[in-house]
C-alpha cells in the first residue's frame, strides 16, 4: 500500500481563530486558492481510493481535483477531526443511543459517495479517548482492505487525526507529534515486512 495524506485547506475557523459559528467549517480564500493549487500538487499521481472526511472543509479542499480529473471520493465520518481536547482524561461515557446517520448533501453527488456500511457520526461531544478509539479503527480497517496490495489511497482529514493516524501506520504511539498545515502533504509506502516507510511529511 501507498498511503497519502492532506490536511484540509485554511478554513475560515483557521484565519478568524473562531468556531463558534458554522461558517468555521468553509474554506477561506486563501483556503479556496490552496485547494487549486492541490491540482497541481496532485498531478501525475494515480490513486485507488480516495476517503475523506465528511466536514465541509475537506469536501471543498478535494473537490477541485476531483472535478479536473472527474473522479470520485469516498465519504467516511469516521475521518471527521479527533483528539483536539486539552482534556485527555475524561473517560468513554456510555452511548445508549445509536450515532446519527451521516446523510450526503444534495449538491455532493456528483464526485463523492458515503462509504457504506460506515455512515455514523461521531458524537458532538466526543471526549478525546473516544476520538483516538475512533483513529485506531481507521487504521485498522485501512489495514484491512489495503495492507499488503498495490493499492494507492488518499485520505484527505484534519490536522490532529490525520497525524495521528500517520503515527498509527509507522507503529508510533498515536501522541500528536506529527503536525500537518493546511494542505500539508504526507507519503507513507509499505515494505515487504508490512511496515511503513515515511517517504515525506507535511509537504506544502
Amino acid at each position: 500500500m501507498r498511503f497519502y495524506f492532506v490536511r484540509h485547506g485554511q478554513s475560515m475557523g483557521n484565519m478568524t481563530n473562531d468556531y463558534s459559528t458554522p461558517a468555521h467549517d468553509q474554506l477561506s480564500p486563501n483556503g479556496w486558492q490552496q485547494a487549486e493549487h492541490l491540482i497541481e500538487r496532485l498531478a501525475g499521481l494515480h490513486f485507488d481510493c480516495i476517503y475523506v472526511s465528511t466536514a465541509t472543509r475537506t469536501m471543498q479542499t478535494i473537490t477541485p481535483f476531483l472535478q479536473r480529473h472527474g473522479l470520485r471520493a469516498r465519504l467516511w465520518p469516521a475521518l471527521q477531526e479527533a483528539c483536539w481536547q486539552r482534556d485527555r482524561t475524561t473517560p468513554v461515557p456510555p452511548r445508549a443511543a445509536p450515532p446519527a446517520q451521516f446523510e450526503l448533501p444534495p449538491d455532493a453527488g456528483l464526485h463523492f459517495d458515503v462509504l457504506e456500511g460506515h455512515q455514523g457520526m461521531p458524537p458532538i461531544d466526543e471526549t478525546y479517548q473516544e476520538g483516538r478509539a475512533r483513529v485506531v479503527q481507521v487504521y485498522k480497517h485501512l489495514l484491512e482492505w489495503h495492507s499488503g496490495r498495490s493499492d494507492s489511497i488518499l485520505v484527505v482529514g484534519h490536522e490532529h487525526a490525520g497525524g495521528r493516524l500517520v503515527e498509527l501506520l509507522l507503529g508510533l504511539e498515536p501522541d500528536g507529534r506529527i503536525p500537518h498545515s493546511n494542505t500539508g502533504f504526507t507519503c507513507l509506502v509499505e515494505q515487504g515486512d508490512l511496515t511503513f516507510h515515511l517517504k515525506f511529511a507535511n509537504r506544502i
